[in-house]
């Protein structure tokens, strides 16, 4: 945020670095990095928050540019509000909505990409339960009752479904325009 606002030489740079992360597939990039370094909780957080961050890093850019044009940030540049309230008292609250909206993108993202890490046995490890071992798992023994496989599955899909639905209710375009 901090970067478009200022623009210039830190804000390409940051951009630039983005566009590269972001045209490495994430699920090659997650099976190159957890090969290497492991798969314990907090190198998969660390590994899926740099594969996450790339776009929210663009969305935020974008967003604070489109803000920069408004009226509302012009008349506080006018009359002469600081660098740090412009930012978080005038353009954060005007951002939010798209940037709610890429969390809970990016937190489906996340789930999705741990368990099918998880699935295919490059997660987090059994006896540590996720919903992509617990598919693994009932995917063993799915012969016996689908429901070890199923309700899993329909718990990653209520949850991003539910992750959706927040999305849409919290991060709709309520911009606070004029205050």
């Amino acid at each position: 945020m901090a970067a478009a606002f200022a623009r210039g030489i830190l804000d390409e740079i940051l951009m630039r670095l983005a566009d590269t992360v972001m045209a490495i597939p994430q699920i090659l990039f997650a099976l190159v990095f957890i090969s290497a370094f492991g798969a314990d909780p907090v190198k998969l957080a660390v590994i899926i928050g740099i594969l996450l961050t790339p776009t929210t890093a663009r969305l935020v850019r974008s967003s604070v540019l489109s803000e920069l044009q408004e009226d509302y940030f012009t008349a506080a540049v006018a009359f002469g509000s600081k660098r740090s309230r412009l930012l978080f008292a005038e353009m954060l609250p005007n951002a939010r909505g798209p940037i709610v909206v890429q969390a809970a993108i990016n937190a489906a993202n996340a789930i999705l990409l741990e368990a099918s890490m998880s699935f295919v046995g490059l997660g987090i490890a059994p006896p540590e339960a996720t919903w992509g071992t617990l598919v693994q798992q009932g995917y063993q023994k799915m012969y016996q009752s689908i429901g070890y496989v199923l309700f899993p599955a329909l718990f990653i899909f209520v949850t991003i479904w539910l992750l959706n639905v927040l999305a849409d209710q919290f991060g709709g375009d309520r911009k606070g325009k004029g205050r």
